[in-house]
């Protein structure tokens, strides 16, 4: 659809827009080499129409620099989160039933929910519309909900995408809540990283509980956290565990690209460790720096 689309744009902007285009890429160099560039100036112009080209993905950069500006000239202040929200399409059970509607209402085929799972890859993938339209809404329930009322979200941008390798849906975003004496320590110690990084580490301890640390580790689940609804939770503690442990632990396999793939997951107490041992070399290393220009050594 896309491509039949920049075609029937591409032959509008030669014979309407353009006007005297050249007729070959020598003619062009010759008019560049000349200092005529109007036709260069009409095909960026053009291109930010075409979704998906280099000139669309600037223009909506520079959408996201002017928000930025504009919030920071009001007195709202710079971005506070960039939040990534996926799409569980495998394990929400409402899709499942969405999808059963969709059957019964449109094809007239009843499917039970147990068949709905066994085939929920092809039916993802053949009413994609389905799980599109959920999810904006549950992306727009988050922000009512969690956004305003927990996270304090003010004021947001967001920009849906579709993941390259499966093609579903999910949802970046850049919010502002209120300023805070957080943003003003960050920007004071901006030359010191390790200090901004633990002053955010200990912002968002105290302000939402977010740590880097698991209270336990569970590799096997009886239920997929992901399926199981907010309405049916009897233990938030042991639910939030067992997501963090489903969806958000980074486990090292085959297809991880970090450096540190053939590294060993620390615990926490190995993380304090390493981090006193580092510690006490650079107190010995000024201890020894202060000898040498005292003249001691």
């Amino acid at each position: 659809m896309n491509r039949k689309r920049n075609q029937s744009n591409g032959r509008f902007f030669v014979k309407k827009f353009c006007g005297d285009c050249p007729t070959s890429i020598e003619e062009m160099k010759e008019r560049i080499a000349q200092g005529d560039i109007d036709f260069i100036k009409k095909l960026q112009y053009f291109s930010n129409t075409i979704q998906g080209s280099s000139s669309y993905w600037r223009e909506k950069k520079d959408e996201v620099h002017s928000w930025i500006r504009h919030h920071v000239e009001a007195g709202h202040g710079p971005p506070t989160f960039f939040i990534t929200l996926s799409c569980a399409e495998y394990y929400w059970l409402d899709i499942f039933r969405l999808l059963q509607d969709r059957l019964k209402y449109t094809d007239q085929k009843y499917m039970t929910s147990k068949q709905i799972q066994k085939s929920v890859v092809q039916l993802v993938n053949q009413y994609s519309i389905v799980i599109q339209e959920y999810f904006q809404k549950r992306v727009q329930v988050f922000l009512e909900t969690v956004g305003e009322k927990i996270l304090k979200i003010e004021h947001y941008w967001v920009r849906f995408e579709f993941a390259p390798s499966r093609g579903q849906i999910h949802a970046h975003l850049l919010a502002i809540s209120p300023k805070t004496m957080m943003q003003q320590q960050y920007f004071e110690n901006k030359k010191d990283t390790k200090k901004q990084a633990n002053d955010l580490a200990n912002w968002a301890k105290k302000m939402f509980g977010l740590t880097a640390y698991l209270q336990k580790e569970v590799t096997t689940f009886q239920v997929q956290p992901c399926s199981v609804k907010y309405t049916d939770i009897q233990d938030c503690e042991d639910d939030i565990n067992n997501l963090l442990n489903a969806v958000q632990k980074h486990k090292c396999n085959s297809y991880c690209i970090s450096d540190m793939t053939k590294k060993p997951i620390k615990t926490k107490q190995q993380q304090s460790n390493e981090q006193n041992q580092d510690d006490n070399k650079k107190e010995k290393e000024k201890r020894t720096k202060k000898r040498m220009q005292d003249g001691i050594w």
